[in-house]
């Protein structure tokens, strides 16, 4: 079963949010920072702490994602022999 995505020029509509989010805090977050630290050092850190916030994310959420989606898959099955 695959599933469309929307894509804008070839890449997914999510990557697009999920980057114009990434710069928007960038920018808010770098005239604070400037005055210790120089811009390559600032990017260099907001990767690290995007990557090792996805990575929390994603070891703390799938267990859970997989739970309710097995609870609730198993709560909307409808069996042929139980209908009416």
């Amino acid at each position: 079963m695959s599933q469309e995505r929307l894509k804008i020029y070839g890449i997914e509509l999510r990557w697009i949010i999920v980057s114009i989010g990434w710069l928007i805090m960038c920018g808010i977050m770098y005239p604070d920072m400037k005055a210790i630290m120089p811009l390559w050092a600032f990017i260099i850190a907001m990767l690290l702490g995007a990557f090792w916030g996805w990575l929390l994310i994603v070891l703390a959420l799938n267990p859970v994602l997989a739970f309710m989606k097995k609870t609730l898959t198993n709560a909307l099955r409808v069996d042929v022999d139980d209908r009416p």
